[in-house]
């Protein structure tokens, strides 16, 4: 199981961390995705590398499927 949603309204060591000012932040915000559950229903060790190519195809299909769902399309940026 999977869940993407909004971000937080307010977590001050991302804004930090990102660099935004409270006026920034708001304007921003809704570029933030956040994955709110990653759950893999398997046995330990029954399917190495499992975790990554779920997230790896989830992430694929993120970005296309929030512009359609949402009108807008969510930024990419490494931490």
């Amino acid at each position: 199981m999977l869940c993407w949603g909004a971000a937080a309204y307010k977590l001050k060591h991302r804004e930090h961390c990102i660099g935004w000012g409270a006026g920034l932040c708001k304007a921003r915000l809704k570029l933030v995705v956040q994955n709110r559950r990653f759950c893999l229903l398997t046995d330990k060790g029954a399917a190495p590398n499992l975790a990554s190519a779920v997230m790896g195809a989830c992430l694929r299909r993120l970005r296309p499927d929030w512009l359609a769902s949402f009108g807008y399309s969510p930024r990419h940026h490494n931490l």
